[in-house]
């Protein structure tokens, strides 16, 4: 096995594990906020603050930035979100400012989709691989090599199992 496909069965492994935990947040982000950090309670000084969670299907990124003012910004599309905005400590929003707050919605979904990416081309792969040992393919690029089981016609290989196992 090249090293290659180690690293390839690997990031499979690692992206089936992240959009199984997707799958779970959104699950129970239906019936359960979750927030893994607390909002602070005084004005933001540190130039980034990073609030995390999950919300109703979607995962929210809020980041609370120091300063004043009211910037209202809105983009929506496809269930993705971007609100700017004054950020307050409590969730009505009615007492001081403690800073400008970035949120970033993904819906989970997209997340779902895009871990789900490496476990499916990696599955293709190991398919295939396995299709052209049993069929009497050539290895290298696939070629059907019933009509010439010593040398691919195609790329040259030539074939170092015994022809009588082609059959197929």
């Amino acid at each position: 096995m090249s090293m290659l496909h180690r690293l390839f069965k690997i990031g499979a492994v690692v992206s089936l594990v992240l959009c199984v935990a997707t799958a779970i947040a959104w699950a129970v982000s239906a019936v359960i906020p979750f927030s893994s950090t607390v909002v602070p309670q005084k004005p933001v000084t540190s130039p980034r603050v990073f609030v995390a969670g999950s919300y109703a299907g979607s995962i929210v990124i809020d980041v609370l930035s120091p300063g004043t003012g009211n910037p209202q910004v809105q983009r929506n599309f496809l269930g993705f979100r971007y609100d700017k905005g004054p950020a307050a400590p409590s969730a009505n929003r009615l007492s001081t400012q403690i800073g400008i707050a970035n949120v970033v919605t993904i819906p989970c979904w997209f997340v779902m989709i895009a871990t789900l990416i490496t476990p499916l081309a990696f599955t293709v792969v190991v398919i295939r691989r396995r299709r052209r040992g049993t069929v009497g393919c050539c290895p290298v690029c696939g070629y059907d090599l019933r009509a010439t089981p010593e040398r691919c016609p195609e790329c040259g290989t030539a074939r170092v199992a015994d022809p009588s196992r082609m059959v197929g």
